[in-house]
């Protein structure tokens, strides 16, 4: 009997599907209309980023940086878009600070509790498994 693993977590699993998928955002748009009417108009990439400068600043202003949370987690970036320079902006800003590593954090969390380190077995010794049980967990925090 050969196991095959056929999926990965829920959120990477249609991964592909989100990126070649026809309803794909490739430009900045602006909603125009009232929030949830599904207008939106194409604005350049310059006219995007100075609108979104502006309203952070004025939000900064009023309510000082840590109003800016930054919400961006491994997911689907590489390497360099997931820990460099937006680390560095948002610390230079003075932004709250996230823990970004939910998933991993988790996972590895979990291992460590059952294994008594975070790496885990190694994957090439999945083929002298006899019975491999795979489990979702769902951690709720309040």
């Amino acid at each position: 009997m050969t196991a095959k693993l056929s999926a990965v977590c829920a959120k990477v699993n249609p991964f592909l599907e989100r990126v070649y998928s026809a309803d794909r955002v490739l430009h900045p748009l602006r909603r125009i209309g009232a929030k949830g009417e599904g207008r939106f108009e194409r604005v350049s990439w310059d006219e995007a980023l100075a609108d979104i400068a502006s309203r952070m600043k004025e939000a900064i202003a009023k309510h000082g940086p840590t109003i800016v949370l930054p919400y961006s987690f491994a997911g689907s970036q590489g390497l360099l878009q997931f820990a460099s320079l937006d680390r560095r902006f948002f610390s230079l800003l003075g932004a709250s600070r996230l823990v970004r590593g939910l998933c991993g954090d988790t996972a590895s969390a979990v291992i460590a509790a059952t294994q008594g380190n975070a790496y885990g077995i190694d994957p090439e010794d999945l083929r002298h498994s006899r019975f491999i049980v795979l489990c979702r967990i769902w951690l709720i925090v309040s």
